[in-house]
């Protein structure tokens, strides 16, 4: 009897041991999956918060990059992300009451002992009630054809095209006031396609440029960007 009762509690005590330990890894289990699940909650949160960051924020040049926003309350904080070698200048164009300013990553020297710090792109920044943006970008193909200005219009160019943007009067954006392109045919017939508005009125249809016989208006609108004036700019060192 004694021998059965000895038994009797070894097998109990096995029991209770083996309950016991059951209980430890579930409980060791569990807190494993509580941290894992944590973890991954976390790196998720992580991960979406960055993405929804990245998606929310389009810099709209390279000083936007930088200083991480889109909008500056002042002219002179713009100029102050600029770095050695970056360029800015003011220049006074039609549709804007005051001077706007535009920066340039690099400048070059034209080599007529007049210009030494022209751009063939700039970046152009507009001052409003809400503070200052960048409204777009102008750009010519080579540097054979700076950016220049004349009578507040501001001319980009390339081997085969000549453009004159001003601000808008509706939007108060940038616009582009006049854009004729040469093409050429099989032939080697020449092909003028564009158009000249006579405001700085963005829903101005204007004159329309489409034909062989429009040569005189591309020539016109190249004559004005031969007498513009090349526009220097202010090199920061």
């Amino acid at each position: 009897m004694k021998s059965k009762r000895m038994k009797a509690l070894l097998f109990m005590s096995m029991a209770v041991l083996a309950t016991a330990c059951g209980k430890e890894e579930v409980n060791t289990a569990e807190s494993q999956t509580q941290i894992t699940e944590e973890a991954s909650t976390e790196a998720l949160q992580t991960q979406t918060s960055e993405e929804i960051t990245g998606e929310a924020f389009m810099p709209n040049g390279f000083i936007e990059e930088k200083a991480q926003k889109n909008e500056f309350d002042s002219y002179e904080e713009v100029i102050g992300y600029l770095e050695a070698g970056q360029a800015y200048t003011y220049v006074d164009v039609l549709g804007s009451e005051e001077p706007i300013l535009l920066v340039t990553e690099g400048t070059y020297d034209n080599q007529d002992g007049k210009n030494d710090a022209v751009s063939i792109s700039a970046y152009v920044y507009l001052e409003d009630e809400n503070g200052v943006s960048c409204g777009s970008m102008i750009a010519s193909e080579g540097t054979a054809y700076p950016i220049a200005v004349k009578d507040g219009l501001l001319y980009s160019a390339g081997g085969h095209m000549i453009e004159a943007d001003c601000i808008s009067q509706e939007t108060h954006a940038l616009m582009v006031k006049s854009y004729i392109s040469e093409d050429f045919d099989e032939n080697g017939t020449a092909h003028y396609t564009g158009f000249i508005r006579s405001s700085n009125q963005v829903y101005e249809d204007g004159k329309e440029i489409d034909g062989a016989d429009e040569d005189h208006q591309y020539q016109a609108l190249w004559d004005e960007y031969a007498d513009a004036e090349m526009v220097n700019f202010t090199v920061v060192q």
